[in-house]
Parts: structure tokens; C-alpha cells; sequence
């Protein structure tokens, strides 16, 4: 296993990974604290027993115990109809973990929908993202023991729309990316992106609160259009539009089931 000496205020942290018969060497190559925690990247199917204290550089015979995680079966499948969703890849944390613990796993083919998975004991969360870009990320909470009942994880299709980006002369603009945001009822920066919007939704204890994410992309054609996607029932859609390194378009109270929207770049 991979293990981490954590170095959050000096620099990059420093890694081991562990032999064939548990044991692991960290070498300090650069500025570090006095004493730093042990953390250990990916624990596949096991967890920590305790959290690990902070140890001295130098310390010997460190032991790290480690416990089996329980494990769900979870299904995945569309709202609409119930069929099932076989190409997605999940994201399964604990409650109020560090941004680390949001790395997507298990990413591929899933016959019929299904998958086992291992969570954290405790309040945990788990977040399914469909490979298909048309398709809302999913999440569910938990609380992770070792009688867990499977779950079914319902995914929304998001619905197309069309943008049709022109300029003050009405010319067509084309390379525009735009972006579509789901808005949350948490305040966000202006320009967010997907993977700080995982960060912010694992480290947030409160299930009820949610944040705004790009749940879509495209760049316009010559012909100044692109088709984006968007949830069906969301009003207040926000479409970001940008080219370059240059000015950023915010276009807010976007409804996808509009088919059309134009913009003046």
C-alpha cells in the first residue's frame, strides 16, 4: 500500500509503500514539520482500526492496524425507467473527509447496473458519475457497517438545448466554450469546476446543503451553435461562456426545456 507523511505547510508530502511483509520506509527529502501523520493513500477493502498519531521523523516500528470496511451492493439505473446504467464510476467517502478521499474508483462496465463496494464505517457518502455526459451525477448517504441492505442509485438524463452564441452585428462566434452550472443552495464562487465541487461536496457534513457544478460542456461550431445539456426541471441554470484566456460571459436563469437560447457575445 501506498502510504503518505502529510506536509501540508512546508511542501509535498513524502511517500512509501509498503513491502510484502507490511513494512514501509518514509524518507524526509525536503522541508517538513518536526512530527507529521501517516496516511495511507488508497486502503482498498481495509481502514484504519484508530486514527494514526503525528510521528517524529527518525521513529521506528511504526504499526498500523488495519480493519476489513464493510462493503454495499449498489445499482444503478435511470430515473425515468429503471434501466439499468452499466458505465459509471463512483466516488464512496466519508462524511467531512479531506479532498483527497474524493478520487473516483471502480470507473468502467457494470453488468446490469451492479457493483460492491467498500465505504468507511460511519456517515459516508457515495457519488456515482455516468460515464455518459448527458447523465446527472448521483449521490446517496450512508452510514457504513457491516449489515448494509443494497441501494439503488437513480440517475437523472439530463435534456439537450441549443446555444446559439452571435455577435453586437449578429455574425456568428465560433470557438465560444460554454458551460452549463447546476446551481446549490450553498454560495459559490462566480467560476467553479467539477473537481473542487466534489471536494466542497465531501468535506460538507450537511447532507441538505449542495453546491453549484459544470455538469456540461461544449464550443460553439462556425456556425456560432453548440448543443449543451442541462437537468430538465432546473430554472435557474447558469451558462458560463469563455475563449482563451479572455473575458468570461455569465448568462443566468437558463432553462433547457427553452430548446434555443442566444447569446451576444
Amino acid at each position: 500500500m501506498r502510504l503518505r507523511a502529510r506536509n501540508d505547510r512546508y511542501g509535498p508530502a513524502m511517500t512509501g509503500v509498503s513491502g510484502a511483509d507490511g513494512r514501509f520506509v518514509i524518507l524526509r527529502t525536503g522541508p517538513a514539520a518536526e512530527r507529521v501523520p501517516i496516511v495511507i493513500e488508497d486502503p482498498a477493502r481495509c481502514e484504519p482500526r484508530s486514527s494514526t498519531p503525528a510521528y517524529e521523523w527518525g521513529s521506528a516500528d511504526i504499526r498500523i492496524e488495519l480493519e476489513r470496511s464493510p462493503t454495499v451492493q449498489l445499482r444503478v439505473v435511470r430515473a425515468a425507467d429503471g434501466a439499468p446504467i452499466e458505465r459509471y464510476a463512483v466516488r464512496a467517502f466519508a462524511i467531512g473527509c479531506k479532498p483527497a478521499a474524493t478520487r473516483l474508483r471502480l470507473a468502467g462496465e457494470h453488468r446490469d447496473g451492479r457493483v460492491v463496494l467498500n465505504v468507511r464505517r460511519g456517515p459516508a457518502r457515495i457519488v456515482v458519475v455516468p460515464d455518459d455526459p448527458r447523465c446527472m451525477p448521483a449521490s446517496i448517504d450512508v452510514v457504513g457497517d457491516d449489515d448494509m441492505r443494497p441501494l439503488e442509485v437513480r440517475v437523472e438524463r439530463m435534456r439537450p438545448m441549443q446555444v446559439d452564441v452571435r455577435d453586437e452585428r449578429g455574425a456568428p462566434v465560433a470557438g465560444v466554450d460554454v458551460a452549463v452550472v447546476a446551481p446549490g443552495n450553498h454560495r459559490d464562487p462566480d467560476v467553479i469546476d467539477d473537481a473542487r465541487a466534489a471536494r466542497m461536496r465531501a468535506l460538507s457534513s450537511d447532507p441538505r446543503r449542495t453546491f453549484a457544478t459544470i455538469v456540461y460542456r461544449a464550443r460553439t461550431d462556425p456556425g456560432g451553435r453548440c448543443i449543451v445539456f442541462g437537468p430538465p426541471e432546473e430554472e435557474a441554470l447558469r451558462l458560463l461562456l469563455s475563449r482563451g484566456r479572455g473575458r468570461v460571459r455569465k448568462v443566468d436563469g437558463v432553462a433547457v426545456r427553452d430548446g434555443v437560447r442566444e447569446v451576444v457575445w
